[in-house]
Order: C-alpha cells, then structure tokens, then sequence
C-alpha cells in the first residue's frame, strides 16, 4: 500500500482522479464515513507469463516463430520434435536404439501431450486435433509438446485435465485475459487519500470476485 501515485491516468466523470485507467464495467464506487472508495479492474500488461514459476511438474513447450517456449535443461527444439514424431506422427522415421530409449526416459516419468495453435492475428491454444478453429488446413500449427509429471497426476485423464487447464491459463495470457485489482480512497472532496492495488489475475469473472474482497 502507498499514499503516492506516480501520476494521475483517468478522470471519472464523477470527478476522481484514478491512477489506472479502468475497466469500465468493473467500476465500483462507494461513499463511506471518510469519503469515497473506489474500486476496478485495469488490464495487467505487466508480461508475467504462464512459464515464469518454471513449474518442473507442468509446463509446455513449444517452437514457432509466433510462440516460442523452451526449456533447454529438459529437452532441446531437435529432441522435442523428434519426439513428437515418435509419439504422434504417422510417418515411419528411423531412429536408433539409443534415440528410443531417450524418448522412454521422457515417457516414463511425463504423460505427454501434442500441443497444436492457430496462429492469425493472435495465438491460440490446444491440445492436438482438439481446438475448435476456423480454418484448420491454413494457420493451425502442430508446435510442441506438454509434460505432465506422473509422480502428480498418476492417471493420464488426471493429467491431460491439468493439461487442458495449463492450455486455458496460457490462452488467458495471449489474449489479454489477465486483470489488476485495484482500489483507491478519496475524502469527501474526492482528493486522493491511499491506495493499494494487485495484479495478475486471470480471466475475467475470477478477478471481479477477487476484487470485491481485496483488502
């Protein structure tokens, strides 16, 4: 919490000088003893992203010009696709021996799942032959892989639902689905007196009910 905003970014037609411009239909305003608070949603731009905890249990990766995540301590970009074809393709590729039991090494302590985008003005997420997309012979891409531990999530169908939820957290983030709280307090004169905010909350509807009670 800090009495001290850097600047003032909106001007609310009832006269507060808020330091974030607010999402509008979040807007809540609320007169008290002291004088006013307010409080909203603002948009986090901060470019936290889903892969920054670098969860070792669940986590993706994947290879494309236009979504590009690697773990290079785990598996490298020629390895990822290697195994990918190993798992998924229907072509007949020759590996050795040595190259089989590497993919094993993944296998027996990863559920994993083929990862496919449709990449147009945007990224967007899915597991492979599964997103519901427009035009799949043009701008869906078969890019990467999720790894999903089995000491968690013994059962694969317990996995792939953590799968699905990381892909749901990961679309959150390349959309812009990802909310700051904020809220700010006024006196009677609707003079800025303290504020407190957090950020990184993602989709819409959990932040709105996070927001209710922040603070």
């Amino acid at each position: 919490m800090s009495k001290i905003r850097k600047k003032v970014s909106y001007i609310h037609e009832d006269g507060f000088e808020l330091g974030h411009e607010p999402i509008e239909d979040s807007l809540q305003i609320k007169e008290t003893k002291e004088g006013f608070e307010v409080r909203y949603l603002v948009s986090d731009d901060t470019g936290y992203s889903p892969d920054d905890d670098k969860d070792e249990n669940l986590f993706l990766v994947a290879y494309h010009r236009d979504f590009w995540v690697d773990r290079k301590d785990f598996i490298s970009k020629d390895k990822c696709i290697d195994l990918y074809r190993y798992l998924y393709s229907s072509e007949s590729f020759n590996f050795d021996k040595e190259e089989i039991e590497s993919f094993k090494d993944y296998t027996r302590n990863y559920h994993i799942f083929a990862l496919e985008a449709y990449i147009h003005s945007g990224v967007a997420l899915a597991l492979k032959n599964e997103g519901n997309f427009p035009d799949r012979r043009w701008d869906v891409s078969q890019l990467g892989c999720i790894f999903a531990s089995k000491k968690e999530w013994r059962l694969r169908k317990s996995a792939r639902k953590a799968a699905i939820g990381l892909i749901k957290y990961w679309n959150q983030y390349l959309s812009g689905d990802v909310y700051g709280c904020v809220v700010e307090y006024f006196d009677k004169d609707k003079k800025f007196k303290d504020h407190d905010s957090c950020f990184g909350f993602y989709g819409y509807k959990y932040a709105s009910e996070e927001l209710i009670n922040f603070r």
